[in-house]
């Protein structure tokens, strides 16, 4: 069960990095340009949001390795994952507040929960 949820969470990410660069950034790029926003600052954003899309790919990665170390019983396989999970899950906590209840966030705070509880400690494993 750990390693499925660990699939799933990692699964998540990666589709979600990728609707984050081709779905997201798209149409509120089109809003700063028609807010006539200055285009230096459009650029920052735009090169800071690709980044962002690029970290949750590799994170998904990461997350799919150690799913795949974990169902091959290797010792500390899922440190990574607790990191990744656990970020997600106090991003979207705060994001949560700050942005007024936003329901967007819960997908973080729920994709964090998803790689966070089954990357926890847990039964014995194996050194590599």
């Amino acid at each position: 069960m750990r390693v499925w949820s660990l699939l799933v969470g990692g699964i998540l990410l990666v589709a979600s990095a990728g609707a984050h660069a081709f779905a997201g950034w798209p149409p509120l790029r089109a809003l700063l340009v028609q807010a006539e926003n200055d285009p230096e600052l459009v650029a920052g954003l735009t090169v800071g949001w690709y980044f962002g899309s690029v970290a949750m790919l590799a994170f998904g990665v990461v997350v799919l390795r150690d799913a795949w170390m974990l169902k091959h019983d290797l010792a500390h396989a899922t440190g990574a994952a607790a990191i990744i999970g656990a970020a997600y899950l106090l991003f979207g906590l705060r994001a949560l507040f700050y942005r007024g209840f936003n329901p967007h966030f819960l997908g973080f705070i729920l994709i964090g929960l998803v790689i966070l509880i089954p990357a926890l400690p847990g039964g014995k494993a194996r050194r590599p």
